[in-house]
């Protein structure tokens, strides 16, 4: 009987995903979100979303006038966003595809994409996945295109990560019961991605600055 249940509720899992997510961000990701598409998406753009998830952030880019193509690995994910996206009547603007970080290789050529967006995913990956999806997002974005990553990150001072973790961990079990899933800080994002060849030109922290949204520009290859 408890396995029967516990079945059911992963199978209704990806319909509760974002107001799992928007609980355990305290209404933050959605906010997010709408600042990514406002502010750095353009109409004509091509957008690649990793981690498309239910597609909330891939609707808002199309209905700005993006074209995007979204990876996930989580069939069910892909298959509430595909409902979400014929609702919103952007069918033609976003393509989704059953797919991880590993596909970015296989799937998407060399400066295809004017940007490259993701929430919540990197702090997923280990740091071999992270250096590899940021390896390849530098391959796959045009000159100066912009990459976009928004996630849960260690707050700088011992003060506001006590702070945080107390306020975190209960949030973060009840989020459980929503999504199935515990979520991690990922450590040392900005470093990564300077590694990885990018330029950081904007980043911004909320909640005691455990949640940031970092904007880098790929630099040249040669350099410049």
């Amino acid at each position: 009987m408890f396995s029967f249940v516990y079945m059911k509720v992963l199978e209704s899992t990806p319909r509760r995903y974002d107001r799992g997510i928007n609980f355990f961000s305290m209404g933050r990701v959605d906010a997010i979100k709408r600042r990514i598409t406002d502010e750095y998406i353009q109409n004509g753009d091509a957008v690649l979303d990793i981690g498309c998830g239910t597609g909330t952030l891939a609707v808002m880019m199309a209905k700005k006038g993006a074209r995007v193509r979204g990876i996930d690995i989580a069939k069910p994910m892909l298959a509430v966003a595909a409902e979400k996206i014929d609702e919103m009547g952007v069918r033609e603007r976003v393509e989704l595809m059953e797919t991880s970080i590993v596909g970015l290789a296989r799937h998407f050529k060399d400066e295809s994409m004017d940007k490259i967006v993701s929430t919540l995913v990197f702090s997923e990956l280990s740091s071999d996945e992270r250096r590899y999806a940021l390896a390849e997002s530098s391959r796959i974005l045009k000159k100066d295109g912009l990459l976009i990553i928004a996630d849960e990150v260690r707050p700088e001072s011992f003060a506001k990560r006590l702070l945080y973790f107390m306020v975190r961990w209960p949030v973060a079990i009840i989020t459980f019961l929503f999504v199935q899933k515990f979520f991690r800080s990922v450590a040392d994002l900005k470093e990564d991605i300077n590694r990885a060849g990018f330029k950081i030109v904007s980043n911004q922290r909320q909640f005691l600055g455990a949640f940031e949204t970092i904007v880098a520009k790929r630099v040249n290859h040669a350099g410049s």
